[in-house]
């Protein structure tokens, strides 16, 4: 039996990964909280927090905060953000430790915990940890699996062919159009809502290269029917 490991050098030893190709490694994987790291006002409340015992998945690296402790010197009347992040020590990560800031800008190697509010008395008025803010679901990154939605919203309101990959951030498909692909492989990425419009059916239709098992061309159209795909 033949053990590999990857990545390696080229005699097929193991090789030290930098943290920098560590996280290009597991670049599509999100950062998430596993459970814990609540985070309250710190009795006497003066400009910090207490945060709770808990475990995350940082840059593909786990982490744990075994033991509840503090963040301290918050600004005052501003909204503080509380992250978890990662340090390196000689190109390798060794550790992590709590970062904030009040730009509301994640460092680098670092996974939101908490928005703290302060109010100018120097008081913790609020701490935020909704599932609006604090990403708690493991999993990949969307852009990987639904696209970056850098064309933004495109309506196609008359029967369009496209040869190359599209990524939309919605995409909707006017009654009586079709939308063809003339391109072997290529992919429309919707990030948000595809949505069909007409008043019966969606149609859609591809031919299959029979020698290379390929998509040869696809259209995308509606007889009639209304119809919406949320991504």
């Amino acid at each position: 039996m033949t053990r590999i490991l990857i990545p390696r050098e080229s005699t097929g030893s193991a090789k030290t990964v930098d943290a920098s190709d560590w996280i290009k490694y597991h670049k599509f994987l999100n950062n998430y909280v596993v459970c814990g790291f609540a985070i309250t006002a710190q009795c006497p409340n003066i400009l910090a927090v207490d945060v709770a015992a808990g475990t995350s998945r940082l840059c593909g690296l786990y982490v744990e905060n075994s033991t509840c402790c503090s963040v301290t010197c918050l600004t005052a009347g501003s909204c503080n953000y509380i992250y978890a992040t990662v340090t390196d020590v000689a190109c390798e990560p060794s550790t992590w430790a709590f970062s904030q800031n009040t730009t509301g800008c994640t460092p680098s190697q670092s996974l939101l915990l908490a928005v703290v509010t302060t109010d100018c008395c120097c008081t913790v008025t609020a701490v935020c940890q909704s599932i609006d803010v604090i990403q708690n679901t493991s999993g990949v990154e969307s852009d990987w699996i639904w696209g970056t939605g850098k064309e933004g919203c495109v309506t196609i309101a008359c029967n369009t062919s496209i040869c190359s990959n599209h990524f939309y951030r919605n995409l909707t498909i006017n009654a009586c159009t079709t939308l063809s692909m003339t391109a072997t492989q290529k992919i429309i990425n919707v990030q948000c809502t595809l949505t069909v419009n007409g008043t019966r059916s969606l149609v859609i239709k591809y031919v299959m290269n029979s020698t290379e098992g390929q998509v040869h061309w696809l259209e995308i159209g509606c007889v009639e029917g209304d119809s919406e795909f949320p991504g």
